[in-house]
């Protein structure tokens, strides 16, 4: 694995407003004392760009969303909230130790929903097949997080990727709704690592920031990525 560092993903460029805004945060010393953090599998470019032409949301989003940005699109293994940043080495230690023997593997998107499953959406979402492997990664990081201290997940995993977030008190339209439930999609991507993102809180939203990648193992034949 690597050393706790701040390792940049994504299709990001140095002119990057929102990154010139952490690194100006980080500078001045605002990003305090804890970190917000979660455990992710993030989308390679190409599978993010399928994605984003799938929904089609357009240049003007409805305003009762909150789209999340292309290139910040993630699976979940677990969300740990707020954490103290003088626990992100022993975290990162744990998670190197606990995916440094599981075989890279794919995940397969397919479909689309939203959350709750009863009731006033909240959450839109592009369905992820909970296969063995995937399942076991997220076995994996819960073991990992438990060894660096943290209390066991008490929720169902139920994989997917967030694509959009009610605003509070937005009535997102039923078609909208109903458009994503009956998505028409599905596509594989390669998973050749872990990582532990950093939610920072900008002006213009929350930006997703690696803080730690911890690799899987190649198989016979696979190019180390």
């Amino acid at each position: 694995g690597r050393d706790h560092e701040l390792v940049e993903l994504g299709d990001v460029g140095v002119g990057d407003p929102a990154r010139r805004e952490v690194d100006v945060a980080r500078e001045e010393g605002r990003l305090g004392e804890t970190a917000r953090l979660f455990v992710a599998i993030p989308l390679p470019g190409d599978v993010r760009r399928a994605v984003g032409a799938a929904l089609q949301w357009g240049a003007a989003p409805d305003p009762s969303l909150r789209v999340v940005p292309e290139h910040q699109l993630h699976v979940t293994l677990r969300f740990l909230g707020s954490v103290s940043r003088d626990r992100l080495p022993r975290l990162a230690e744990a998670l190197d130790a606990a995916f440094r023997d599981t075989p890279t593997f794919e995940i397969r998107l397919r479909g689309g929903g939203s959350f709750p499953l009863r009731g006033p959406p909240r959450v839109l979402w592009v369905g992820v097949e909970a296969d063995s492997r995937l399942v076991e990664a997220q076995r994996a990081t819960e073991r990992a997080v438990a060894e660096a201290g943290f209390d066991p997940e008490a929720r169902t995993f139920r994989p997917h990727v967030t694509v959009a977030r009610v605003r509070r008190n937005g009535r997102v339209p039923a078609s909208l709704v109903q458009r994503v439930r009956d998505l028409r999609f599905s596509a594989s991507a390669a998973v050749p690592s872990v990582t532990l993102f950093e939610s920072v809180l900008l002006s213009g939203g929350a930006r997703h920031e690696a803080v730690h990648v911890s690799p899987l193992r190649t198989r016979p034949g696979e190019n180390a990525v």
